[in-house]
């Protein structure tokens, strides 16, 4: 990896039902911590409603701190995956190049997927994200729409940009709970499980 790269420390915010200390044990690892600077905790309940709220808040201080680029954290999880710290820190810069405005590191579920490189697919509308990654020049947009009514944060997201992208394999450990079972239905496990095929057909026909 290159030196600039190594450099690099990406902005967290972290949302959250359950309080600092178990937000604080997500980032206790020697990964997290080489790739991430905690900004701040966002704690608010996690519903659709709110969530938009979150991210809202989240990026009025991204651009006031001119942040160009921040990781949103989204809910409860065991960890980050082992190789994630270049995987990921990697991917940032060449999506950025390839002129992302969002970035997902994990994805629910989505309709078509485009690959654009080995690990990288662009994606039309997806149902939610447990972890992400927003540029600078998307934050313009996100500000302008400060009431999302009844709309999913997603639903927002998706149809803010066409510029979206995801990480395949993603950079959180599975984390199929009773809890993200009952929140997000059957879907949950759909994005991995299609993306897997997307990458299977990649390795045996485009490599």
């Amino acid at each position: 990896m290159k030196k600039k790269e190594e450099s690099i420390k990406i902005p967290l915010f972290m949302i959250s039902t359950s309080g600092l200390e178990n937000m604080n044990n997500q980032i206790n690892s020697e990964a997290t911590n080489e790739i991430f600077e905690v900004m701040s905790y966002n704690g608010t309940e996690n519903t659709n409603e709110k969530m938009w709220d979150s991210i809202f808040s989240i990026i009025a201080e991204a651009r006031q701190n001119e942040l160009e680029v921040i990781a949103i954290l989204n809910g409860e999880h065991n960890s980050f995956n082992a190789y994630c710290e270049n995987y990921l820190l990697e991917n940032i810069v060449e999506a950025n190049a390839q002129h992302a405005d969002i970035l997902l590191g994990h994805v629910c579920d989505f309709t078509y997927a485009v690959p654009i490189a080995k690990n990288r697919f662009w994606i039309d509308r997806f149902t939610s994200s447990d972890f992400f990654i927003i540029y600078r020049k998307l934050y313009d947009r996100i500000l302008s729409i400060s009431d999302g009514g009844d709309e999913s944060a997603f639903d927002i997201l998706s149809r803010l940009t066409a510029n979206k992208m995801t990480l395949f394999p993603f950079v959180l450990e599975d984390i199929a709970t009773q809890k993200n079972q009952n929140k997000f239905g059957a879907n949950k496990g759909r994005g991995k499980i299609k993306l897997a095929i997307y990458d299977k057909m990649i390795n045996k026909y485009l490599v």
